[in-house]
């Protein structure tokens, strides 16, 4: 390769590079690819979790995400973990009541997925009229560290209900219920979400279901809970079960993640959420979940946009892979010209500064001679070396052809200079 051509090159070679370097800088570092596998604090395994994190598994994977499933004692762990630097969970359930933004604001919802009222099942041969009534009795409120179990164990002591006066058991949902079918628990003050399990046990005329005196009271002392009503006959409406309408006090189960999980995955989520949810219950309208807001932590800007702007256009026809890696080629395309471009403007500029830098020492150390030739006249033989020193690294400096002039105006002075200390040199 010519040094002209090379010249020429260079600066292309050096715009090339650059440009490289930040793709790779803004793939790695600002927009990079949703990681393939999630952990998830679900709870412990035949819970109502596991059942819905199993839908949410099965949709994601078909966008190549994979949900790991992370076995824990409830919601308190899973509220323990996300918050935890040292876990690897991401996203988890958690039962609204136990923490807030402010408490944890490392952390953001992806909304309310469901009710989970306590249900109140009792033996049919006992006599209970209200909460008051539990007081002496064998009670399945959960497991220890479960949210249903700590939460049961604050409504419970508000009627007087207490671990001093009664035997809290731990079996929850459906051993629970097989508790009480085989008298091993007078009741069960439980909240969770699997509605088999109460369809169930609402047919079995062993068991009998309390309609709470004084919900909107419990409400008022504890906020995080709302009243709901199981309505007459949604059970069975031919056998009209329930015979009739059952007030209960509810939280909610809600999705959590931590602030860094990738868009993307949250926007995946989103969706799988509002597949899995959406659906008419026992409890709950068509469409009132996933919630759109959460009372106690904002809402991942991802998930709110989905929940108001639904799917865009090319991911209803074009697969989740697809249209992220495009996504993110656009962002990077876009990024890389807001730089590059100004950078080709100036860099020629640039390259001519550095040039002109050139130039000018090379007339500075000229002008250093010829002030000492004029200083020292002994030092005159030994400038004349000097000069034509100078002037072989001028000849053969790496300069721009638009810089001849400059080139041959500086040998121009330096022939000046030699022919002033040639005379007095000889």
């Amino acid at each position: 390769m010519s040094t002209l051509t090379y010249r020429r090159v260079l600066p292309a070679i050096f715009l090339i590079l650059i440009t490289a370097a930040l793709v790779w800088a803004a793939l790695r570092v600002l927009f990079p690819a949703p990681p393939a596998n999630v952990p998830v604090g679900v709870g412990f395994k035949g819970g109502t979790y596991e059942i819905f994190f199993a839908r949410y598994k099965t949709f994601l994977a078909r966008h190549q995400v994979t949900l790991e499933f992370r076995a824990t004692s409830g919601a308190i762990e899973n509220q323990k973990l996300l918050e935890d630097a040292n876990s690897d969970i991401q996203i988890a359930f958690v039962q609204g009541g136990l923490r807030n933004s402010a408490e944890a604001p490392e952390l953001v919802s992806l909304g309310r997925v469901a009710y989970q009222p306590f249900y109140i099942f009792y033996r049919a041969d006992q006599t209970i009229a209200d909460l008051t009534g539990l007081k002496g009795k064998r009670i399945a409120i959960g497991a220890p560290g479960n949210g249903s179990a700590v939460v049961a164990a604050k409504i419970l002591a508000a009627a007087g209900v207490t671990a001093q006066n009664s035997t809290f058991l731990h079996p929850f949902s459906q051993a629970a219920v097989n508790a009480l079918i085989e008298n091993k628990a007078d009741a069960m003050v439980e909240a969770f979400s699997n509605e088999e399990v109460v369809r169930r046990a609402l047919r079995d005329p062993r068991i009998k279901m309390l309609s709470i005196r004084g919900a909107d009271a419990l409400v008022r002392l504890f906020p995080y809970l709302s009243t709901v009503v199981m309505p007459q006959g949604v059970v069975d409406y031919e056998h009209n079960i329930p015979s009739a309408d059952v007030t209960m006090i509810s939280t909610t189960v809600g999705i959590l993640a931590r602030n860094t999980l990738h868009p993307a995955v949250m926007t995946l989520l989103a969706e799988a959420l509002v597949e899995t949810h959406r659906h008419a219950g026992l409890l709950q309208r068509v469409g009132e979940f996933p919630t759109h807001s959460d009372p106690e932590f904002p809402m991942a800007p991802a998930a709110a946009d989905y929940y108001r702007n639904g799917p865009s256009l090319l991911n209803r026809y074009v697969p989740f892979w697809i249209t992220n890696s495009a996504q993110r080629l656009l962002a990077v395309l876009i990024a890389v010209v807001g730089v590059v471009m100004p950078l080709a403007h100036y860099l020629p500029k640039i390259h001519e500064w550095l040039v002109r830098r050139r130039l000018q020492a090379f007339y500075d150390e000229l002008q250093a001679i010829e002030a000492e030739a004029a200083l020292d006249a002994r030092r005159r033989e030994g400038l004349l070396a000097q000069l034509q020193g100078l002037e072989d690294r001028i000849c053969t400096a790496r300069l721009p052809s638009s810089f001849a002039a400059q080139r041959y105006g500086l040998r121009s002075h330096i022939n000046m200079v030699r022919q002033k200390l040639k005379p007095i040199a000889a």
